[in-house]
């Protein structure tokens, strides 16, 4: 659970565009990973002077509780199963949380928790109960090829579908880059408004933040369907009585059974015709060819100098 300096990065530019820090809760204690250098050049980009950046001296600070600070965090608590680190609230987010911290937070800041809390649905039940009306509630958690590192790694539909007008929320931006050293944004679309998914396949590991405001209290969440199953229920009940879904047949038919040939008599030639259809498949679904992802140039200035 941290903050480096790409996450940071969005963290301005969500102050920027008037988010409150006033009162801001984090899942755990967030580390600040962010070398001190290029932390006040990002810093510099959206006019903090070495003024603000006293507290960060030659060597980082350990948390980001200084960071909070000067985006104007005027009390700042951490909320974890266990008091090891400091944290102010104690308490198992598979469990219901305490009423008496509803609506306490302008802000409330997942920085890689929710993938390790098995009972993911009431923890971010928990997670928007916690956020007052008017304020945020952000998530920066691992979107794709972090297989391993906790429970579960999300799709960003995940988020567009629980954090919706009938569960009290709406999203306000969802944004993806790939974890390394400065990396493009992408801003996501949510794959209800474009009427398709929004698939993708990358190199490196994925991070997804996703900010989102929440308009009123809900107190029972609404379970969400995948979007393009319910367009698909939908044009099926509208569809003529004793009707059947048409497969797809055709070319695409052919294609398969002259592929599934190849592969049963020509082994030998087998193996580049996969890579060669993988290589393809990476291709079809990076950022730049998908649709559903729009790069945000003004996030994503830096020449990328390399890995973290």
């Amino acid at each position: 659970m941290g903050l480096n300096l790409n996450s940071a990065k969005l963290l301005f530019d969500a102050k920027a565009a008037g988010v409150s820090f006033k009162k801001i809760l984090t899942l755990g204690r967030q580390s600040f990973s962010c070398h001190p250098v290029l932390f006040a050049e990002v810093a510099a980009q959206y006019g903090y002077s070495s003024k603000d950046l006293a507290w960060l001296g030659d060597t980082a600070p350990p948390y980001s509780d200084d960071l909070f600070r000067m985006l104007g965090a005027e009390e700042i608590a951490a909320l974890d199963y266990s008091d090891y680190e400091g944290a102010r609230i104690v308490c198992d987010l598979n469990l219901p949380i305490d009423r008496q911290y509803a609506g306490s937070f302008d802000l409330v800041l997942d920085g890689g928790t929710l993938e390790h809390i098995f009972n993911f649905p009431l923890a971010i039940k928990n997670c928007m109960d916690l956020v007052k009306c008017d304020g945020r509630f952000f998530s920066i958690t691992p979107a794709n090829n972090y297989c391993g590192h906790g429970f579960y790694q999300f799709s960003p539909e995940l988020y567009f579908r629980i954090l919706t007008a009938d569960n009290g929320f709406m999203v306000e931006k969802a944004t993806v880059w790939e974890e390394r050293t400065y990396p493009a944004f992408y801003a996501v679309e949510d794959p209800e408004a474009i009427k398709q998914r929004v698939e993708l396949v990358t190199q490196y590991p994925v991070l997804l933040m996703v900010q989102a405001r929440k308009t009123h209290q809900v107190d029972r969440l609404a379970t969400p369907q995948q979007s393009d199953y319910t367009q698909l229920w939908k044009q099926a009940a509208a569809a003529a009585p004793n009707t059947r879904p048409v497969g797809n047949g055709g070319l695409r038919s052919l294609k398969r059974r002259v592929l599934q040939y190849v592969f049963d008599h020509y082994p030998h030639i087998s193996k580049p015709l996969l890579a060669l259809g993988r290589w393809r498949q990476v291709q079809r679904l990076s950022f730049r060819q998908q649709h559903g992802f729009r790069h945000l140039g003004g996030l994503s200035a830096r020449k990328d100098h390399g890995g973290l």
